[in-house]
Formats: C-alpha cells, structure tokens, sequence
C-alpha cells in the first residue's frame, strides 16, 4: 500500500523517526522542525507536522511553540 508519497508511505517515514530517537541517533534535547524533515524527506510539510504531533502524543518529543518540537528525556514508567 502506498502512503501520500509516491513510494514512502506515511507509516515508513513515522518508523523511520521514531527509531532514530529510540535508539538514540536523534538525541534528547534536538529539535526537530517540520522545514527540515520535510526537505530530507521530499515532502509537504502538512504529513510532517502529523508524524510529529503523533510522536508528541506518544511521549517522544514535545512542541515548542515557535521552533519545532524538541526530543524528550526517557523516562522510566513503572506499571502500577
């Protein structure tokens, strides 16, 4: 199945980012900005921004109002 782009679907370009700040190679603190992926990617800025606030809602980075949205520290979550 094919994404909004012409072979990279939306799913790769969000697991592609998401395990580059799993595994460390985007760090804690970088700020990421919707410009930016959208020129290495090849694509609008719109899907962009939609990976980044998913991301945002799982925890992984946070929205800083006016420069993107910056990789947040792990944190250890214990289970209750």
């Amino acid at each position: 199945m094919c994404g909004p782009w012409p072979g990279r679907p939306r799913s790769s370009l969000l697991e592609e980012l998401r395990m580059k700040i799993v595994s460390g190679q985007i760090g804690p603190g970088e700020i990421l900005t919707m410009p930016t992926l959208a020129k290495a990617w090849g694509v609008s800025t719109t899907p962009v921004r939609e990976i980044l606030l998913e991301l945002a809602g799982v925890g992984l980075l946070e929205a800083r109002r006016n420069r993107g949205f910056q990789v947040k520290r792990p944190t250890v979550r214990r289970r209750v």
